[in-house]
């Protein structure tokens, strides 16, 4: 996480955000100080680091900040793909045990899942797999995961659910035979989480056959085979935030070649409900419609293409308040990828609603074809910008 250099742009006015906060009841644990407003590459660490006159530096924070003050909206086309997203979000502090959610599905899906135990007792947080088929047995063939915390300090949880996401992955398979059970992670089963300890999952998978995932949070001591026969479905919080929704992965593409030339800086939004919809989908425990506010457990694929001369600087800008996630860039369809860690160096930013901040993602040639993955962290605000501005 620290191969990114931080370079303070002193120069910054203030800029006032009026977006919307919408996970504003998670409060950061970190209590660092707003000390930095731009990560730099390791790349663009060792030129500023061999420029050691103030004027030089004071002269790079003024040209970035002209340009972010002209930058102007960038057409971007959205295609939705296909796929099943199971989210599991209410109640999301748990002051009982039961069943949090449940629905089946087959196909190509995901399960994201991000509980705290509300209780004064010891809890787990287990997730079974249910085959209903009488004559067949199902392969729930897991393609990438993550598992985090628990741990009371949620935006540590938040990032580091998204770096293990984002980071090497095998695949494997929970094998379930017909009319039966699995556990989808056997380690849950003995973790024991807190009270106001909050732990999240995810998990892209396939199967074949319809396998019901059903998310429960029970008593440390209880056989989670004999509990999910008789656990009660719990009733949703406030937010609402659970449901299945159709197409878990979006790609954003630029609609024209972004030349940094004639261009300058650029921006689109993600995950902001206006040029980025919010999914909407169906609480399979009750049959209401609900909304996924924040599109969190939605994978996005983002590419702009480019031409002209020199260099492209993509940053990520926080809009709606703390901050702390994880993306990847992969160069020209190349097997490896590079994680970036948003901010880098620091565990979270935008606690200052004042000020503006950046985190770097990299400088890229301009005939390069990038190809960025993100996902909303939970426990981080939304909505964020997407920069790109040329490279001098």
């Amino acid at each position: 996480m620290d191969f990114f250099k931080q370079i303070i742009l002193s120069t910054f006015a203030a800029i006032a955000v009026g977006s919307v906060l919408f996970c504003g009841t998670v409060q950061a644990r970190h209590k660092e100080d707003a000390k930095n407003t731009v990560e730099k590459t390791r790349e663009y660490s060792i030129k500023a680091n061999s420029q050691t006159s103030d004027e030089k530096a004071k002269y790079s924070a003024a040209s970035f900040k002209s340009q972010i003050d002209k930058m102007t909206a960038w057409p971007v086309k959205r295609i939705d793909k296909e796929g099943t997203l199971i989210f599991s979000d209410s109640p999301e502090t748990v002051y009982q045990d039961g069943i949090l959610y449940e629905d089946t599905v087959s196909g190509k899906g995901r399960l994201y899942y991000y509980h705290v135990n509300g209780t004064d007792e010891d809890k787990k947080v287990v997730v079974m797999l249910t085959n209903e088929s009488r004559t067949n047995a199902a392969d729930f063939h897991i393609t990438r995961s993550a598992q985090a915390g628990p741990s009371a300090d949620y935006l540590y949880v938040g990032k580091t659910s998204q770096l293990r996401y984002f980071g090497y992955q095998t695949s494997r398979d929970v094998l379930i035979d017909k009319k039966s059970s699995q556990i989808l992670e056997n380690r849950t089963n003995r973790m024991v989480i807190k009270k106001d300890e909050l732990v999240c999952g995810i998990y892209d998978f396939e199967t074949a056959a319809p396998v019901k995932i059903t998310v429960m949070m029970l008593p440390m001591d209880a056989d989670p085979y004999a509990f999910i026969k008789t656990a009660p479905v719990l009733l949703k919080d406030e937010s609402r935030l659970r449901g299945t929704f159709q197409n878990m992965d979006r790609v954003l593409q630029g609609e024209r070649r972004y030349n940094p030339e004639k261009d300058g800086a650029v921006y689109f939004t993600v995950a902001d409900d206006k040029d980025d919809a919010y999914l909407t989908g169906i609480d399979a425990t009750d049959g209401s419609t609900v909304k996924n506010y924040g599109n969190y457990g939605v994978l996005y694929y983002l590419n702009m293409p480019t031409g002209g001369m020199g260099k492209v600087h993509y940053y990520l800008q926080p809009l709606g308040g703390v901050y702390a996630g994880a993306m990847t860039a992969q160069i020209n369809n190349n097997v490896s990828v590079n994680v970036l860690p948003t901010p880098s160096e620091r565990a979270f930013f935008g606690e200052n609603q004042r000020q503006a901040y950046y985190a770097d993602l990299g400088i890229y040639k301009i005939r390069d074809n990038v190809l960025f993955q993100y996902s909303p962290p939970g426990a981080s605000n939304l909505p964020v910008n997407i920069i790109l501005a040329p490279e001098e």
